[in-house]
């Protein structure tokens, strides 16, 4: 899992070769302005003995655990989600439908030839 993601992934802030990727489509940096509140936290765990991270998703996940500031994916003051990253991208071609409130049932190891996978919505079945 960690070589997908480091492949997704276009971190921003210290480079982490070990755990994070960059020129992926994924942006993601670490948060500019946290609330006072945030820091006061990770000050605060490590004062009882919780080890303090600058990353929340790099070394950190390797061990007991610990504290630290989540990252953002806000790129122009906008925030990104996998939609916005590879969903809207491809609107433009005529393969892929989106298909709001609907319910994926099952998602198997291998999806079938077709690209598609088992939903419902409002009773109906695909």
């Amino acid at each position: 899992m960690l070589a997908i993601y480091k492949r997704i992934e276009n971190r921003q802030g210290a480079p982490d070769p070990d755990y994070r990727g960059s020129g992926g489509k994924v942006w993601l940096q670490p948060a500019r302005n946290p609330n006072p509140i945030a820091p006061a936290m990770v000050k605060a765990a490590a004062g009882i003995g919780i080890p303090s991270y600058a990353d929340h998703n790099g070394a950190v996940v390797e061990g007991p655990g610990g504290c630290s500031i989540a990252n953002t994916s806000i790129r122009e003051g906008r925030r990104m989600n996998m939609a916005a990253h590879y969903l809207h991208p491809a609107m433009h071609r005529p393969n892929p439908t989106v298909l709001t409130g609907a319910e994926v049932r099952r998602i198997a190891s291998c999806i079938n030839p077709s690209g598609s996978l088992p939903w419902s919505k409002n009773s109906w079945r695909a």
